[in-house]
């Protein structure tokens, strides 16, 4: 399974910035998981549903963590069997939980790792 070519950021339920005070730095409440109990989601929660929506990422705090979900975009085999993230997982997760950047300097961050990979960004309000 791969990323599709064109990802979505939904702004009204995309959770980052951890727990900055700084609004201007954060979105979202609760814990920046791929989906928390509040119903936000941090980005790469946003883009594996949008690849699989029957995935369940319920309180899972990063792609290695889901089990039936392994997009090699996200995480890579490990030689003792199991999972771990990508550089692209590692990156997009230190963008979106980076409590010290505002929330246009993080979209502004995904959209250009995204290009590396020949992925498009587009930001629902």
């Amino acid at each position: 399974m791969k990323l599709p070519k064109v990802l979505y950021l939904n702004l009204k339920t995309w959770r980052c910035g951890e727990d900055t005070k700084k609004r201007k730095n954060r979105k979202g409440r609760g814990e920046t998981y791929l989906l928390n109990d509040k119903g936000y989601s941090c980005c790469l929660g946003q883009w594996i549903k949008q690849t699989d929506k029957k995935c369940d990422i319920r309180d899972l705090c990063s792609p290695q963590d889901v089990d039936e979900y392994k997009n090699k975009t996200l995480v890579k085999k490990n030689t003792s069997g199991g999972y771990s993230n990508t550089e692209f997982s590692k990156t997009c997760m230190q963008i979106n939980d980076d409590q010290g950047t505002t929330v246009e300097e993080k979209i502004y961050l995904l959209r250009r790792i995204l290009k590396k990979y020949k992925r498009k960004l587009v930001v629902k309000k």
